[in-house]
């Protein structure tokens, strides 16, 4: 998770925001006997204190949207809701493999059009929750190379690798 803070530039005719990560949070690869859910909030409140901030001078999240095997949904709702949070931004992402980039992208460039001050970007993602032989992994092969990677019983992140 990455925490963006932003300096302001002023020029004769415009004014630009120039955004910095200020605080970083993060767990390490590992098995955990909490909810994701929770697991956001300790990383999330361990960027803020790393950038010395506190929860109410959050006024943007962007995140990817949670995999459909995940079962807390709308982590960025919950989060705004469990600390309390007023935002101008919340956004949750969904463009395949890349929306951890997109999520990124999108709160650099509302920093940088001054719609938001400081933005956490944060992803959460459980894996050892993924039932690889249901119906929704078989349609999610489906979405790639059905003839050449499907059938070889590709893992999402493999297929995300050979695709470039």
């Amino acid at each position: 998770m990455y925490l963006f803070g932003c300096s302001k530039v002023t020029t004769i005719m415009t004014e630009t925001h120039t955004p910095h990560v200020i605080g970083i949070g993060q767990i390490p690869n590992g098995t955990y006997d909490i909810p994701a859910r929770d697991l956001a909030v300790n990383v999330l409140l361990e960027a803020l204190a790393d950038a010395s901030l506190s929860p109410s001078d959050l006024d943007g999240i962007y995140m990817p949207t949670p995999r459909a095997w995940m079962p807390q949904k709308f982590f960025s709702t919950y989060l705004i809701h469990h600390l309390g949070l007023d935002l101008h931004q919340s956004m949750e992402i969904s463009t395949g493999g890349t929306s951890g980039a997109r999520a990124l992208h999108s709160a650099v460039t509302d920093i940088r059009t001054g719609a938001v001050n400081t933005a956490v970007v944060l992803a959460t993602e459980r894996n050892s929750l993924i039932e690889t032989s249901g119906s929704y992994f078989q349609y999610i092969l489906r979405v790639f190379d059905v003839e050449f990677q499907s059938p070889i019983g590709m893992s999402i992140p493999g297929v995300y690798a050979q695709s470039l």
